[in-house]
């Protein structure tokens, strides 16, 4: 009879041991030897299960009757369900702490890994369940706000923007195939913008030496095709900057010396064509078109005086010399109004002035000196 019970508290024990279906992985470090095994949930997430309560399932079922067997399974199978719940809880805990931190970070779909996981072991758990819609919910208004804002970016060639808008939505969803598609795009385009761009600013290097005006169309061109490239667009802006200088400087010198030969001109369009909003271009075209007024005037009383030469030698003509030189007089009094600031124009009127004996040309040569 001994032989027949001890025989049943060993398939008792095997039993139990199969129920738990678990395979041993260390033995703890309590004084009753207590035993734990892994029970795999979703796929490799562990779940520690106690498998033997106080030594031995076999050791202490030995001397027990039927009714103490069925209690010591009893009491066995609780604590170790206490056990796998309370560890389960803290698990779950843990993921749903990582889960929380990734979602602020952005990682929304790392995120819902970890939440899918503590459902797999808590499936009960509502508030898992609810967690995991409002991060989807986030996830999917992020990745929509992000498509629509980088189309935009896109059709306003800012390409840096766009770019980095789509690598946020990455970011937040790796596995979004549209995602990555654009985000493919939109490095394609701004790679080919750059290629495009680096061409135009060499060409424009190279034509430096030739004109000022294709430069400029360079990098003018250069700059609608990517607007946002502050690299761009600041080297078009010292290039334009130091142009507008140089021309307003030389037409600035032309006209100190009197040169109307076109030159001034040119380079005051020149400076125009650049900004026609700065004041000096103003004041240049005013100080152009006096001195061309002014040139007609000296013109003009060289003519009369050279009339008037002649007409001094006759009685009956006399009056009418007079007459021509006060007019040259006046024109020459007003050459110097317009430009009597450029040596040309003052020493010309001074020379015509002092050639003309009359009470109004000594005062002009007086204030010409």
């Amino acid at each position: 009879m001994s032989k027949i019970w001890a025989a049943a508290i060993t398939a008792v024990a095997t039993l139990v041991t199969a129920l738990v279906s678990v395979t041993w992985s260390s033995t703890s470090a309590d004084p009753a030897g207590d035993q734990q095994s892994s029970v795999d949930v979703d796929g490799g997430n562990q779940v520690l299960v106690n498998t033997n309560v106080g030594g031995s399932v076999t050791q202490v079922m030995e001397g027990l009757d039927e009714d103490g067997v069925r209690q010591h399974i009893d009491e066995g199978l609780r604590e170790q369900d206490e056990r796998v719940a309370e560890q389960n809880a803290s698990r779950v805990k843990e993921l749903q702490r990582e889960a929380a931190r990734l979602s602020s970070e952005g990682q929304f779909r790392t995120a819902l890994d970890k939440l899918e996981v503590a459902a797999a072991i808590s499936p009960e758990d509502s508030f898992i369940l609810e967690e995991r819609l409002r991060v989807e919910r986030k996830m999917q208004r992020l990745l929509t706000e992000a498509l629509a804002s980088a189309s935009d970016l896109l059709d306003n060639r800012d390409y840096r923007a766009a770019i980095q808008v789509l690598r946020s939505a990455a970011y937040a969803d790796p596995d979004d195939e549209l995602v990555a598609d654009r985000l493919r795009d939109a490095l394609d385009r701004r790679e080919d913008v750059r290629t495009a761009v680096s061409q135009m600013l060499a060409e424009a290097d190279a034509a430096k030496a030739i004109d000022v005006h294709s430069p400029l169309r360079l990098y003018d061109r250069a700059v609608a095709i990517d607007p946002h490239n502050p690299e761009v667009a600041e080297e078009r802006r010292v290039y334009r900057e130091k142009v507008l200088e140089q021309s307003i400087h030389k037409a600035t010198t032309l006209l100190q010396g009197g040169a109307l030969d076109g030159m001034a001109s040119f380079h005051i369009a020149n400076a125009r064509a650049i900004d026609a909003s700065d004041p000096r271009i103003a004041t240049l075209e005013v100080r152009l078109a006096n001195q061309r007024r002014a040139k007609k005037l000296l013109d003009e009383a060289i003519s009369e005086k050279s009339r008037a030469a002649p007409l001094k030698f006759f009685i009956n003509t006399k009056s009418d010399a007079e007459k021509l030189e006060n007019s040259a007089v006046e024109k020459l009094d007003r050459v110097i109004d317009l430009a009597g600031n450029v040596t040309f124009f003052r020493s010309q009127a001074r020379r015509i002035a002092s050639g003309i004996n009359l009470p109004s040309a000594k005062a002009l040569v007086n204030r010409i000196d």
